[in-house]
């Protein structure tokens, strides 16, 4: 008769982490690996220094020492484990029979993470190092997390210093390139300037876009790293703002927007004329670039003491979870296949606005398409 085979064992139940037992008492590293192997990884040692001598093999995630040992008590190896930069971080439990707060206080002082006296309950020394483990835990996650911002962080100063340095090195040559092309234009005969007249007015666009996106590129450093100052002064607004109309017009028409320009005026206010012209010319190229082929609206007016702007588009619109995100830094309310741009112009006109001490939101345009609407003190505070 064939005996009854034994069924098969199933597999190790998962071990959560790896604790190293110091203690010169077998006995009690006996019960203390009895308590602690069904749930994790045991390894023992029988006094301190062969417990730093394992330590410096495999580093574990918790220790738990006694403190009364020969060759090397708790204590020293509590302080050869702080002093090891490699090992520093690894959570330490005393073991003693010395009861009272003064022990423990002096354990704790001496840099253990935990103190437990002798005798102890099973389940109390499991509640102990589960805790040191999972606090041993946290502290790596955060330290990575702390690393990948520290690292995310440098990235962003290196990329801004990068764009300060370049859009500097970029405007010495195109400003050359400017002034030879006017330099060119006024040496030819009007006959060959006639014939090429079409070119050089492409070529001096084609500059004047460059120029726009190293401006842009400007902005981001100076905005990224604090140095965006205004230079407010007396401004007669609507004056201003007829004259970025002027300078966006063709850009406007190139888009096959006709605009409507509504105002009250005259508008005095303190602000920096050139930063306030900026925030115009970037409002209005976004109308043109997302509302093309469809009408533009500007309208300027007061509320109180502030300026009110808004810039009115029928276009595709933006829809309500974008709003915010459009003025972010690179961003855009579709994907950048389908239009150009760095993705900057909303982000440097809020800054403007926001340096200003105002304020710009979006709406919808009743029938479809997006309403910029900005407000700014009339006064500096």
């Amino acid at each position: 008769v064939l005996a009854a085979s034994a069924p098969e064992a199933g597999p190790p139940p998962a071990r959560d982490g790896r604790v190293l037992v110091v203690d010169d008492n077998a006995d009690l590293r006996a019960y203390l690996k009895s308590v602690l192997e069904p749930h994790f990884e045991v390894e023992m040692a029988e006094d301190g220094q062969a417990a730093l001598e394992s330590l410096r093999r495999r580093a574990p995630d918790v220790v738990v020492s006694d403190v009364m040992m020969p060759r090397l008590g708790g204590f020293g190896l509590l302080r050869a484990i702080r002093s090891d930069p490699t090992l520093r971080a690894t959570p330490l439990i005393l073991l003693s029979a010395r009861a009272g707060e003064e022990a423990s206080v002096e354990g704790l002082e001496a840099g253990a993470d935990d103190y437990l006296v002798k005798p102890f309950s099973g389940r109390e020394l499991l509640a102990r190092v589960q805790t040191q483990l999972t606090m041993y835990r946290l502290r790596g996650e955060a330290a990575l997390q702390l690393g990948r911002e520290l690292t995310l962080k440098e990235a962003v100063q290196a990329r801004d210093d990068f764009l300060s340095v370049a859009s500097h090195e970029l405007k010495t040559p195109l400003t050359g390139l400017k002034l030879h092309l006017e330099m060119l234009e006024r040496m030819l005969p009007a006959p060959v300037r006639a014939q090429v007249s079409e070119r050089l007015s492409n070529t001096r666009k084609q500059a004047q876009r460059i120029g726009a996106l190293v401006e842009s590129l400007l902005d981001v450093s100076q905005v990224a790293s604090g140095r965006l100052q205004l230079h407010r002064e007396p401004t007669e607004v609507m004056a201003l703002v007829a004259d970025c109309l002027a300078q966006s017009r063709e850009e406007l028409e190139r888009a096959g927007c006709a605009l409507t320009f509504e105002a009250r005026g005259p508008l005095h206010a303190q602000v920096d004329p050139v930063r306030l012209e900026q925030l115009v010319r970037n409002l209005l190229s976004n109308a043109a670039r997302y509302g093309a082929s469809r009408p533009v609206e500007l309208q300027l007016g007061d509320v109180g003491t502030h300026l009110r702007l808004a810039v009115v588009d029928h276009g595709m619109g933006v829809r309500p979870e974008d709003r915010e995100r459009i003025f972010g830094r690179f961003e855009r309310a579709v994907s950048a296949r389908r239009f150009g741009g760095l993705g900057l112009g909303l982000w440097v006109a809020r800054q403007v606005v926001e340096a200003h001490g105002g304020g710009i939101a979006v709406t919808d345009t009743p029938g479809g398409g997006a309403t910029f609407t900005v407000l700014l003190p009339r006064r500096a505070d």
